[in-house]
């Protein structure tokens, strides 16, 4: 026994260049190293954290083997919608070009760049003193017309009067109800023109024809707008709907059937924009319609789905990620989907027994979410599966519950 440690003492001196460091040659050998027949050597004395681990792992303070750490959720049953996804363009149901319909001067914008309008609202007002001259002048002839045919009534009236007692001729009352018939023409083709000044005079107050947003005005107070010499029309704003909004998708045609059942029965799935990249909801609408036809280069069927978009959170031509509900799985079990592992016989979760010893437990997963999974067989209501922590665990391992951070 002492020549071992002897030479192990030669054998350290020997490394530290054959001179011994003077504390460390002063000690006892048994403080350097603890020997016996039956073992090698081993630490002498407590551990200074005074951490009693044996080599069969961390025990806990009864001397057992603690368990793994895991973090663990409750089955649970509640209603599952399985949805669609897929990527989706907004679109604005209704985009109008404002004209100006009659050649004249702007003398006044009502609207701001950007400003939500509805139908009726006065945008912008044109120099209208030519044509409410005009209107007037073609009133005033309308009125002397008016008169004369007045007049004419009367010479008909009299003419059939002096046929009928034989005083007159038939040909002065043909005469007479010529002239009354013109008079009437010239009257109604005066009306005419007068209905024309009046609606020409309308132009000159442009106003908005739907509800929406206007994008930047396109004229200036002073401006001359009317018809070029091509004949276009100057362009004074456009004004775009955008509450509600639409937003047009394609799926396989294999969903058509579905979602043409549910339109049919007058119980339109739901759909979910979210923000592309992110994944963050932005407004929750209805399907409402399925294209005519199936596009045959693509094996796709073009829907669109209507939105409430008061708050504006839907922009046209924005590029958002959709999920369509599909159907309804009723009282369906439900975990988080990170629960769910993928081995090589399939999808299992690590389910906690009563006796707090984890089990692997096949399951069939109906649908998911991506957060949420609906487990159609090996669970049930109550069970607990292991949420976080299953990369250290296997199939009758000891587990306790971590406190969530």
């Amino acid at each position: 026994m002492q020549s071992r440690v002897l030479i192990a003492v030669v054998a350290l001196g020997s490394m530290l260049g054959g001179t011994m460091i003077a504390p460390l040659a002063g000690l006892p050998a048994t403080a350097l190293f603890a020997t016996d027949a039956g073992s090698g050597a081993h630490e002498a004395g407590p551990r200074p954290d005074g951490d009693k681990r044996s080599a069969g792992g961390p025990r806990g303070a009864a001397g057992g083997p603690r368990g793994a750490a895991v973090e663990v959720a409750q089955v649970k049953t509640q209603d599952f919608p399985v949805v669609v996804s897929t990527f989706a363009n907004v679109e604005a149901p209704e985009t109008v070009t404002v004209n100006a319909r009659v050649s004249s001067q702007v003398t006044a914008i009502h609207v701001r760049d950007g400003q939500m309008v509805r139908a009726g609202d006065l945008l912008v007002s044109l120099d209208d003193r030519a044509l409410k001259a005009a209107l007037n002048r073609d009133k005033a002839i309308l009125a002397k017309d008016t008169a004369l045919l007045a007049d004419a009534k009367i010479e008909l009236e009299r003419a059939r009067t002096l046929r009928d007692d034989r005083s007159g001729t038939e040909q002065a009352y043909d005469t007479a109800l010529a002239a009354q018939q013109s008079a009437k023409a010239t009257v109604d083709a005066d009306q005419a023109t007068v209905d024309v000044d009046e609606v020409t005079l309308s132009y000159t107050s442009i106003r908005a024809p739907i509800d929406g947003r206007l994008g930047a005005v396109q004229v200036a107070i002073g401006d001359l707008v009317g018809t070029s010499g091509s004949g276009s029309p100057t362009s004074l704003v456009t004004i775009t709907s955008i509450d509600p909004i639409e937003v047009a998708f394609h799926l396989p045609e294999s969903y058509l059937q579905s979602f043409k059942a549910r339109l049919d029965t007058g119980a339109p799935p739901q759909v979910k924009a979210r923000q592309s990249g992110t994944g963050g909801l932005i407004g929750t609408g209805v399907l409402d319609f399925i294209d005519s036809a199936i596009d045959a280069a693509t094996g796709t069927v073009m829907m669109r789905a209507r939105f409430d978009n008061g708050e504006q959170k839907l922009w046209p031509g924005q590029y958002v990620e959709i999920d369509v509900e599909q159907n309804i799985l009723p009282k369906a079990a439900v975990i988080p989907a990170v629960a769910v592992q993928t081995g090589q016989k399939g999808d299992f979760v690590y389910r906690l027994a009563p006796n707090d010893t984890v089990e692997l437990r096949p399951v069939v997963v109906a649908a998911n979410d991506g957060q949420v999974a609906a487990i159609s067989s090996g669970l049930a209501a109550g069970d607990k599966v292991v949420t976080e922590g299953q990369l250290n665990l296997k199939a009758g391992d000891k587990a306790r519950i971590a406190e969530k951070r």
